[in-house]
């Protein structure tokens, strides 16, 4: 009896094995293909073979991203029993190249596209503004070789090129990986400090490329309002209420004249002056300052972020207009990441 249920056991684990195999192979051959921007991390992990780990924004979901109630209740209450939560990672999509999160929820939705996920951990500490969640997509198996080039290949002559992973996703929002390209735009940055012994920046100035064999047209709004300043506290804790003084403020409404067509190579920059009221940041109520004169160590990023493509239509160029958000490095305290 005891050999009876040891290969009731076994055969019962194959059959798993085996069913989890086949749904992910028909999620790769029938899901619906969206796309999402990461950066690859570590090239090898020892204990599970080589591969590229990797880290998409929906893996840090702030607390302005959730939808429900009970979800955001359980949330305050039960922080450390959380994890393991399974979740829902409601996506929206840029112009059918890069896709994002919407918003997350512990809902299942009726429609819609969404990736099941759950929650790594508990809450991040300083006030629980950040909620750690995995969906079984963040490590992407390779070749050692072909591994440690993939992160060699995502900064090129100080640009930065972020990743684009194929993912195939099924109706019940199980995803899986299937393959990578290169974003066609690449993002550099060169800062001025306010003197050689004070190492505050003052000024920036982004550098978008096209890294693709094609023509790329991006959209350089007057006074750089194509580009966005936000906080980075995910990776720096220091002033996490700090918020740029312009967020969520409407901008110029894109015309012919702020569609720049760049050639394969082809660069285009954009320089901002982070003295400039328009740059400043404020907590709460209190005055707004510049980044040089804000204390703590708070670390901040320049985004590059065009206009949706809904806003594009009709203008000159509009299907080779790149859509989606570019952020360039972090910068703060005399430092950049």
């Amino acid at each position: 009896m005891r050999l009876k249920l040891m290969i009731i056991a076994v055969v019962l684990q194959v059959l798993v094995l085996v069913y989890m195999a086949g749904e992910r192979e028909w999620i790769v051959r029938n899901g619906t293909i969206v796309h999402l921007q990461t950066a690859p991390l570590d090239p090898r992990d020892p204990f599970r073979g080589n591969y590229v780990k990797l880290d998409y924004a929906m893996n840090h979901v702030p607390t302005n991203k959730l939808r429900g109630a009970s979800f955001i209740n359980r949330a305050e209450q039960e922080q450390q029993s959380l994890r393991g939560k399974k979740v829902y990672a409601v996506l929206r999509n840029s112009g059918g190249a890069i896709s994002s999160l919407d918003y997350l929820t512990d809902q299942k939705p009726d429609d819609g596209l969404f990736i099941r996920g759950r929650i790594d951990r508990f809450w991040y500490w300083g006030g629980g503004e950040i909620l750690p969640v995995g969906y079984g997509i963040e490590a992407f198996f390779m070749q050692e070789d072909k591994a440690k080039a993939l992160e060699g290949q995502r900064r090129r002559d100080g640009i930065q090129v972020p990743l684009e992973m194929e993912v195939a996703v099924s109706g019940k929002g199980v995803a899986v990986l299937k393959g990578y390209r290169w974003s066609a735009l690449g993002i550099g940055m060169k800062l001025e400090m306010v003197s050689p012994t004070n190492r505050q920046v003052r000024a920036a100035t982004i550098q978008l490329v096209n890294v693709s064999s094609n023509d790329v047209a991006i959209i350089d709004l007057p006074g750089a309002q194509s580009l966005a300043l936000e906080n980075d506290w995910i990776r720096s804790w220091g002033n996490r209420d700090v918020n740029w003084v312009m967020a969520g403020k409407p901008r110029a409404q894109a015309t012919d004249d702020h569609v720049v067509v760049l050639k394969p190579g082809g660069q285009h920059e954009i320089h901002v002056d982070l003295t400039q009221p328009h740059w400043f940041v404020s907590k709460g109520n209190e005055q707004a300052k510049s980044l040089r004169d804000l204390q703590g160590g708070s670390m901040f990023r320049l985004i590059y972020r065009p206009p949706d493509p809904g806003e594009c239509q009709g203008l000159k160029h509009a299907s080779l207009i790149w859509h989606g958000e570019l952020p360039g490095s972090a910068f703060g305290g005399g430092r950049v990441d």
